[in-house]
């Protein structure tokens, strides 16, 4: 627009010094008409060649400026997000995937389970006390049958005594000591039911040394109250055990939350490696949370406790945004081909989480060849078709899973494949040693070929010692992951080193 009016300007100004020269000097038109085209040419020359450059270079310098815009705008909005995910992170019991409703909803089923648990100690209570009752009760039993007893033995004691002159005097009990000793001891005012029965029963023993009237002894008597000491013994631990469990359990809910509110989720990496060459071809992200003293509490820890209170997705967020960030940092020539990411079917199935993650994945659908999911066998056991629709939502953008935790090999492998899953890992023990129990389909030396006809890599996790490499080696594996290469290590700016080191071999 702005050439336009120059242009248009520069013509006005050739006709008025036409007109000027036609009209004040008396030069013939078309002498004045070629004197004003030959000024205006020269002009239009002049503006294209000064102005045009200057013009073409503020264009690109707008063009620059529009597309740092555009970085910045993309950069807030990153930072919107990270502030929103800080933000869930800190309101975990509060703010969960789901809303407020999701939160009353875990509340309510909390007291539930507080209120059963409630019940049971309140009926565990009155069992306890009908069994002491009945307890009560098969003692008074007893104590009548122990005095009748001393009673029974006094008088023959008493013969023998009197009749023998070559054996010596029988010491006969006292019935009337005995009665009070019994009493005393039976009352239980001060004694435990344990200390009770021993009682009871020592005194059975000491009237019956004699060895007389042994079967007056009611045996049924005695068992009865035996079992019922068990009963309550039983029931008591019981109760103790579900305060237990329930004390941990809380517990641990407590200290995930105050690591999530703290930022004490971490990343750490450990290396795949390529056999037998050892270099690294990918990392397998898992998470460490930290509890106040900044000691590590392992998945096996944390994982059932986080995933019944329905909090996995933030955990599990906590891992992917991570991972992100490191294939972000990681060089366009890097030789470390991908970044393995754990993330729990809960959160693949969570309504709330669910269309987020999506979200996030279509912002990062570059990292699709390089970020892969790794799922827990035992926990897409069972699914149904539309349950495993979350998968396809993700292999759909690009993105690639892997199969972990495995505990049966007798699947459909077509079906893997066709869900998007590309390796499977299985541990050392179980590739070397436990294939036939695991339903494989043939010995560990033909797997990993069989496996690749499925579009599935093997990788062989949990080695420890330089013997398994070798029969690994031997069986054609190439990918293995285990504490001999590295141990889990957190992503510090000394680890960013060592994936540089990676890009270099």
């Amino acid at each position: 627009m702005l050439d336009l009016v120059v242009l248009i300007a520069m013509a006005v100004t050739a006709v008025a010094l036409a007109a000027g020269l036609i009209v004040q000097a008396g030069i013939p038109q078309i002498t004045a008409i070629i004197a004003a085209a030959a000024l205006y040419l020269v002009m239009a020359a002049s503006y294209i060649v000064v102005a045009r450059p200057s013009h073409a270079g503020d264009t690109d310098r707008l063009d620059q400026l529009e597309g740092a815009l555009e970085v910045i705008d993309s950069d807030l909005q990153r930072i919107d997000r990270v502030e929103n995910d800080i933000a869930r992170l800190g309101q975990a019991f509060r703010d969960v995937p789901g809303g407020h409703a999701r939160i009353e909803e875990l509340a309510a089923e909390l007291e539930t389970v507080h209120a059963r648990i409630e019940g049971l100690r309140a009926d565990l209570e009155v069992e306890t006390r009908s069994q002491r009752e009945k307890i009560s009760s098969d003692l008074g039993t007893l104590e009548s049958l122990i005095k009748q007893l001393s009673r029974d033995l006094t008088v023959p004691g008493a013969a023998v005594a009197a009749t023998s002159s070559v054996q010596p005097k029988a010491s006969t009990p006292e019935p009337e000591g005995e009665e009070e000793e019994f009493a005393l001891a039976s009352s239980g005012e001060d004694l435990t039911l344990d200390e009770e029965f021993e009682t009871v029963i020592a005194a059975v023993a000491d009237i019956l040394d004699g060895g007389e009237g042994a079967e007056i002894v009611e045996s049924e008597t005695v068992l009865t109250v035996t079992e019922t000491i068990e009963t309550v013994a039983v029931a008591e631990e019981d109760i103790a055990d579900a305060a237990a469990d329930r004390a941990v359990e809380e517990g641990m809910l407590g200290t995930l939350h105050q690591a999530i509110e703290a930022g004490r989720v971490d990343l750490y990496l450990q290396p795949i490696v390529t056999l037998p060459a050892r270099r690294v071809r990918y990392y397998e992200g898992v998470t460490r949370i930290r509890d106040g003293d900044d000691e590590l509490i392992l998945p096996g820890a944390y994982l059932p406790e986080a995933e019944s209170a329905g909090i996995m997705p933030l955990v599990d967020n906590v891992l992917l945004v991570k991972s992100v960030q490191v294939l972000r940092r990681r060089g366009s020539q890097s030789k470390v081909k991908g970044l393995f990411s754990n993330i729990s079917m809960a959160s693949l199935l969570d309504p709330d989480y669910f269309p987020e993650l999506v979200e996030f994945m279509e912002e990062n659908s570059g990292l699709s060849e390089s970020l892969i999911f790794e799922l827990r066998q035992p926990e897409i056991m069972g699914l149904t078709r539309s349950e495993l629709d979350s998968l396809d939502t993700l292999g759909a953008l690009g993105f690639n899973f892997s199969l972990n935790h495995v505990v049966d090999l007798d699947i459909d492998y077509i079906g893997l494949s066709d869900r998007y899953f590309r390796f499977i890992k299985l541990d050392a023990p179980t590739f070397l040693d436990g294939m036939e129990e695991k339903g494989a389909p043939l010995p560990p030396a033909d797997m990993v070929r069989y496996l690749e006809g499925f579009g599935l890599q093997l990788i062989v996790e949990k080695v420890e010692d330089e013997a398994v490499v070798a029969r690994l080696v031997d069986a054609g594996v190439e990918l293995a992951q285990g504490n001999l290469f590295a141990e889990p290590k957190p992503v510090t700016p000394a680890l960013f080193a060592e994936l540089e080191d990676a890009d270099a071999a």
